[in-house]
């Protein structure tokens, strides 16, 4: 499919959700109950999120850009942190 997709993060309700089908908006949209997010579609990717981070640092024309995932998941007392760091290619 083509077009934007966002993943929210919610902490209050534990979730991330991945939303598409909506049309490009000049800013980032956050409020998955207001357009444009509210016309597309939305998944459950996880639930009992305690923590997430979405990090872009840029590049710059000597090194690549960097986006670094962290997600933490957490039941009963215990809890389990996944991180994944993608590079990104600078192209002129």
């Amino acid at each position: 499919m083509d077009g934007p997709v966002s993943f929210l993060c919610d902490t209050a309700t534990g979730s991330l959700t991945r939303h598409e089908g909506y049309a490009i908006s000049a800013t980032q949209p956050t409020d998955a109950s207001i357009a444009p997010l509210s016309a597309g579609s939305t998944s459950l990717l996880s639930d009992r999120v305690s923590s997430c981070t979405f990090q872009y640092s840029p590049g710059t024309p000597q090194r690549a850009g960097l986006i670094t995932l962290v997600l933490v998941i957490s039941q009963d007392g215990e809890q389990i942190s996944l991180l994944q760091q993608v590079h990104i290619d600078n192209v002129p």
